[in-house]
């Protein structure tokens, strides 16, 4: 399973669309607030991210709301007959 972080902060439009997404598509996430974890402002800044929300999961990471990320990390394969 996919562990999956994603860093937002307030009142970021994609931060909550993309939560929302997440949490349709049965995707549990682990959320940090950058404005509230300045050390990790500070990091992301110095790694050159310029938007969020910021999504790492166990084998990929991208900027922005992106649905159609979010749609293939909730696939589930059917189990086999």
């Amino acid at each position: 399973m996919n562990q999956v972080t994603i860093y937002t902060k307030t009142n970021c439009i994609q931060c909550k669309m993309t939560k929302q997404a997440l949490t349709r598509a049965g995707i549990t996430f682990k959320e940090i607030d950058i404005l509230k974890d300045i050390s990790m402002l500070h990091k992301l800044k110095k790694e050159g991210l310029t938007q969020l929300p910021y999504v790492v999961t166990t084998d990929q990471h991208w900027n922005g709301f992106q649905p159609d990320k979010i749609k293939v990390l909730g696939f589930k394969p059917r189990k086999e007959l």
